[in-house]
This record gives C-alpha cells, structure tokens and sequence, in this order.
C-alpha cells in the first residue's frame, strides 16, 4: 500500500509516521536528474515538515552542492557535504546560521545518549572512488574537539551509520565487502556483499546490507538470522530499481528514492536517475520481514536524492525480534550438506533480452548478470509450469564480458536453478530491462 503526499497533507504524513516528522534531501535542477550520487552544482537544499502545513519547501534555493544532507539527532538543524570542496557545512531548518564546520565528508550524525553532545563522524578524505577514510568524528557545536574512530582508508562512505550506543557502524571495507565495525576496537564483520548497509538506529544491532540488483534489503540480525525485504514495489515503483536506501532515526521507517527507469540500460539505470525519481517513506511491519506500508513524500518534475528522516521522539523506538529458538544440541556426526539446488532443463524461446552493459558503467562492481525473457517451449526434466520465465545470465564475469550467443527470436537448451536458490547472488550487480517482474526467476549456473 503507499499513501501519496499532496499540498495540506502533513497530517497524513504525521499519521504514517505517528508524530512529527522531518524530511531533508537534494533536488536537481533542469530535466537531467542525473547527479544522482550528489557530486554536481546543480542541485538545491529540500525539506519537509510535517507540522508547518507548508508541504516541501526549498530551505536552501543558490544552486550548489548538498551531498548527503542529514538532520541532527535534535531535529533543529542539516548538515551536508560540499562534496568537490570536501566542506561540511551546518545550516538551521528554516535557512538561517549558516556555516562551514571543517573539512572532510560527512556520513553520520549521533548523539552521546550520556553527555547529550551531538558529534558528525566523517570520513577525512576520499582515496579514490567507492574509498574513503579514516572515519573521525567532531563535536557539532565545537569542531576542534576531534577523535579517531576507524584507522583504515578503505571504508565505502555510502552508507555508515551508527548504533545508538555508538558501539557499531554500518559499512563496506571497501565495497561490495558489506557488514558493520565494532567502534573504537574497529573489528570488521562483513556479512555479505552489496551496498548501502545502514544499521538500526537503537541498540538491536540489526543491520541490512542492499542487494546488487537494487530491489531488496538483506537484513542480518546479531543472533545470525538472515532475510530478505522487498523495496520496490511500491506504487509508483513498479518494480523499477530503486536507491539511496537510509534508516530514519526510528527503528520501523526507512527513506528510498525511486523509481530509476531512464536511460541506456548498458551504461546502468542507477546513473541515469531521471525527473521522475521521488523520495518514499517506508514502514516496517513490526517483525520486519517486510515494508507493510510505503508513502510517496514528493511528486514534481526534478530529481530527488539522498533523502534522510527525522521523526520525533524515534529515539525511543526498538526492533522486537522475537528471540530465536535454541539450535538443536549437537552431535559427534557429520555436519548436514548444503542442499543442492533443483535443476530444470527445458527449451526457451527468448522473448526479450537485457542489454550486456559495459565494465566500466557497473564499477565499482567486477562482473554483472543480465536478465532475458524466455516462452517455455518444452520441459525435458524438473518441474516448471509457467509459460514465461525470466533467467538471470552471467555477461561479464571479472571484468571480461561474456557472449552469451543469444538472439531474441531463437530457440535454445537450458539448465537452470531458482535464483532464489543462491544466496551468494544477492550482492552481485543485476540488470533486469522488463517490467515482467512477477515471472518465475531462475538462474542459469554456466558459464
């Protein structure tokens, strides 16, 4: 279900979210839509309050750069990123008490649950692309009071938030390695493989990391249970990919934009954005295995990126995973193997294929899978009854690019396995060109 926002709506807004509700977030000028990584000049400061009936409104309109514009865990004021200045800078909700803090980019904003003082943690410089570090942190209110928080220089920044005790942050060392580090001992965790790690905003340590085909969240609980949430299906979506996935500072609600369909499917779609990208707000379901309500903040003609989420008293607010049961005691005998994947050989009439994209357009990913579209002309072994299938293929492995010797109008064997039948797919770039999203998927294993 999604619930649109329109001029007057604050209080819908204030029902979804059951109090008042701040949201802050770039917006691209013109019809590009296309700096959708917030490196540009053209972009302008949006926010929305759910309390002052005044719908979004531009809090900062000369066109400059706010990379990752964040509220403070007060909710009173925005820090964001002059990115090709390595500037962070400080600016009130309604404009006023501008300034520059230091250098650096900033990735999280946190307060001390004992002191109450609020610190920005920021990565010191950008290596090179998708790596950044060390990760420090200041004072808001008092920059020169600086401390060390990771000494490495391989942190991807996009996404590192902080546990509530400050104890944990999210991240990828360096991507697609993704998982969270133990703070100030830095002892990495990596959980898998993706992007966009966020970490729950209270003291559950339950973590999600984004999945390469931008389409779901992968979320990882300290007990090691694991599962998957669906994102992009809200309406509006529709199955398009989707980004910029952030927890607000409340453990149920989480912040997306969405949807990315324009462009040159081989150069990526993620890079393309578009004026019909918009910020959603999502709510968990209280278990969290899915988003059981999703509100579309903004619908105009310009971009939206980057949105972050403010709602007050969120601080409050916990994951209640309901505890895992004991594993059954254990033996002397051989642990179980790992369950084989069903095989199904049948022969395909590709209906529609995805484009091979080139290396250089899914950096910093190394290999990527294509999806086609296939009419199920005959089944030789296992069990498909579906009529139409969708396949993942392997197009570029390692940065080598594949031929796939396939042409939409040919017939041809396949051996194939549900994709959901291998886990170790979930953080591997995906690119899907159909809105034939609901069709059985299957992976084929070779090359």
């Amino acid at each position: 279900m999604t619930v649109e926002a329109e001029a007057g709506t604050h209080a819908r807004v204030r029902q979804f979210t059951g109090a008042r509700t701040r949201v802050v977030w770039c917006q691209q000028a013109g019809e590009a839509g296309d700096d959708v990584f917030g490196r540009g000049r053209e972009l302008q400061l949006w926010g929305y309050d759910s309390e002052d009936g005044r719908g979004a409104q531009v809090i900062l309109d000369t066109f400059s750069n706010y990379h990752r514009p964040m509220i403070t865990p007060k909710g009173d004021r925005i820090i964001y990123n002059h990115l090709p200045q390595q500037m962070i800078n400080v600016v009130d909700w309604n404009g006023s008490g501008w300034r520059s803090l230091t250098n650096g980019i900033a990735v999280d904003v946190w307060r001390d649950p004992a002191t109450g003082i609020e610190w920005v943690y920021r990565m010191e410089k950008e290596i090179k692309e998708f790596q950044s570090g060390p990760l420090t942190r200041f004072q808001l209110d008092n920059p020169a009071v600086s401390e060390m928080v990771l000494n490495r220089a391989d942190i991807t920044w996009d996404n590192v938030q902080l546990s509530a005790d400050g104890t944990r942050a999210s991240g990828q060392f360096p991507h697609p390695r993704a998982g969270f580090a133990r703070v100030p001992d830095g002892e990495v965790s990596v959980l898998g493989r993706g992007c966009w790690t966020s970490l729950a905003p209270d003291n559950s340590y339950l973590s999600w990391i984004f999945d390469g085909p931008h389409r779901n969240l992968h979320l990882h609980a300290p007990d090691g249970r694991s599962w998957t949430v669906n994102i992009n299906h809200a309406p509006g979506i529709d199955g398009y990919e989707v980004y910029h996935p952030r927890w607000s500072n409340h453990a149920r609600f989480l912040a997306i934009t969405g949807p990315y369909k324009t462009g040159d499917i081989r150069k990526n779609l993620i890079y393309f954005g578009g004026p019909a990208v918009e910020v959603y707000l999502g709510r968990f379901s209280p278990d969290f295995t899915r988003v059981e309500e999703w509100f579309r903040l903004t619908d105009n003609q310009r971009a939206d990126f980057f949105p972050d989420v403010w709602i007050e008293g969120g601080e409050t607010a916990e994951v209640a995973l309901v505890p895992r049961e004991d594993p059954a005691p254990k033996t002397e005998s051989a642990p179980a193997a790992k369950a084989v994947p069903v095989r199904v050989r049948l022969e395909g009439r590709l209906v529609a294929a995805t484009p091979t994209p080139s290396v250089v357009s899914i950096s910093p990913y190394t290999q990527a899978l294509v999806t086609y579209v296939y009419e199920v002309v005959q089944v030789h072994s296992g069990e498909c009854d579906a009529p139409k299938i969708l396949v993942a293929h392997w197009a570029i492995r390692d940065r080598q690019v594949l031929d796939l010797g396939k042409e939409p109008g040919g017939t041809y064997a396949l051996e194939l396995e549900l994709f959901s039948d291998h886990p170790e797919l979930e953080g591997e770039r995906l690119l899907m060109e159909t809105d034939e999203f609901d069709l059985p998927f299957y992976y084929e294993p070779r090359p």
